[in-house]
């Protein structure tokens, strides 16, 4: 464990994260952080000492110093501290490692953001590059990956008007559980008798919601329905939800309409069909990978094969766009065999393929017997490296995120054929207008006047959503 000190400030929490994005949880030392000003001078300086099995140095120093502005708002001051602050810690971590790790000083789930702020200033696209990597530290391909991202965000926020919102409605059921999962999902083969009333009390939140919704006079131009995997569901079940939705929404001006069909094996012709005849418009089937060996090592049920034949009905029933899963660093594979995967995908040609990074998730299952750790052939940052080459041209990134304890400090990118942009993931990501969350893990996102956003969070278990929504 890392102890943290700090002597002339009180923000730990900028340390803390720092150091949750590039170092392990298993490490231990002591890092002191410490603030002085001279005049209008703000000097940080990083003192990091860290022990794991002799591959660090001992105290290391980093320094870094920026002027601020006597007349800076207090939240903008604020903001600008906790970059030097982070910024001296990433000092301190290369000089203690000897490792420049790609996304440089940046932490947080959205690194895009920091371009979309500097765009919003009037920087052009070349100075937001400049900046990416001279103040942040970013490496050149993760510059970039941020400022697509804030340029797809831009132009899809063009296009909202003042009323538009999204909806997303969770379906917390799976074939089975991943043991990588850290999502609030039930497997089927436990949790079968609770879908029925899952359904009902979600019915009864469409109602209240849908209402709310009228009132404000509200125009849904996303509905996202994801999980858990949705096509879980049986094809009478699925029919009555969507039917449900229909009935209760007025979708006249949906852009967009996405359904996690997710796992392959639940992607047959009646739901397929069902999904088409209901205005569904993107469907995502999700292998992670394409070799049997590593889908049994995560705990997945579905064949290699299964993924074939799930496409194969996705393009005969015909959908405008279908969205592929990929992860990498999962156990069992290597560079070689993530190249063949993202190889296998590429020629599928789906409008949208979105890569993560394996990552070492606090409430995933495996974390109680033992945690999914990549082996040391698996090179997850080499198989990014690999998608920044092999995707474009024919594949821009529009959305990306990160998450604590990523392997190898990685990231999750969404790439997309031009114009086929997955308007609800970059909403979603963005924060550009509201979000209504429906079902047991859902959150709203209510935009009010003035930039404030209050979040509203539903029950995360399912027997705690319909124990709420039945009283």
């Amino acid at each position: 464990m890392l102890t943290i000190e700090t002597i002339g400030h009180i923000d730990k929490y900028s340390v803390q994260q720092s150091a949750l994005m590039l170092l392990s949880r298993d490490i231990t030392g002591h890092c002191i952080s410490k603030l002085t000003v001279r005049d209008d001078t703000y000097i940080v300086t990083t003192r990091l000492s860290i022990n794991d099995v002799g591959a660090y140095s001992a105290r290391p120093l980093g320094k870094t110093q920026r002027k601020l502005a006597p007349a800076l708002p207090t939240l903008e001051h604020k903001r600008q501290l906790r970059e030097l602050i982070r910024e001296s810690f990433y000092r301190a971590y290369v000089a203690a490692t000897g490792d420049a790790p790609a996304w440089g000083s940046l932490t947080g789930v959205k690194p895009a953001s920091v371009a979309s702020r500097l765009l919003k200033t009037h920087k052009t696209p070349s100075k937001v590059l400049t900046i990416l990597q001279k103040q942040y530290h970013v490496s050149p391909r993760r510059a970039d990956l941020c400022l697509q991202a804030a340029l797809a965000s831009r132009e899809y926020q063009a296009m909202l008007q003042p009323n538009d919102i999204s909806v997303y409605v969770g379906i917390p059921f799976c074939p089975s559980r991943c043991r990588y999962c850290s999502f609030v999902s039930q497997s089927t083969q436990r949790e079968l008798p609770l879908i029925e009333p899952y359904l009902q009390a979600l019915y009864r939140e469409i109602k209240q919601k849908a209402s709310l919704i009228a009132g404000n006079k509200q125009r849904i131009v996303n509905l996202y329905i994801g999980g858990g995997t949705p096509t879980v569901l049986s094809a009478v079940q699925l029919d009555a939800l969507l039917t449900k939705l229909a009935c209760s929404l007025d979708l006249s001006s949906l852009r967009e309409y996405t359904v996690e069909a997710g796992r392959p094996e639940t992607c047959d012709d009646e739901r397929l069909r069902i999904l088409r005849d209901h205005g569904v418009t993107r469907v995502s089937v999700n292998p992670q990978s394409m070799h049997q060996s590593v889908l049994d090592a995560i705990g997945r049920k579905h064949s290699v094969q299964d993924v074939y034949k799930a496409v194969e009905t996705v393009r005969k029933i015909g959908f405008s766009a279908l969205n592929m899963d990929l992860i990498a660093g999962l156990p069992n594979d290597n560079l070689s065999g993530f190249q063949e995967t993202l190889g296998a995908v590429q020629a599928f040609a789906p409008e949208n393929i979105t890569v993560h990074t394996m990552a070492n998730k606090k409430g995933a299952t495996a974390n109680r017997d033992a945690p999914i750790i990549p082996q040391n052939n698996s090179h997850p940052s080499r198989m990014l490296n690999h998608t920044l080459q092999a995707l474009p041209p024919q594949y821009h990134p529009y959305y990306l995120y990160r998450l604590k304890q990523m392997a190898e400090n990685g990231e999750n990118v969404g790439w997309c054929k031009r114009g086929t942009e997955c308007g609800y993931n970059i909403c979603i990501m963005d924060e550009l207008h509201t979000v209504i969350g429906l079902g047991a893990g859902a959150a709203s996102k209510i935009h009010r006047r003035h930039g404030e956003i209050i979040r509203q969070a539903n029950p995360k278990y399912p027997v705690d959503y319909i124990h709420r929504m039945n009283v």
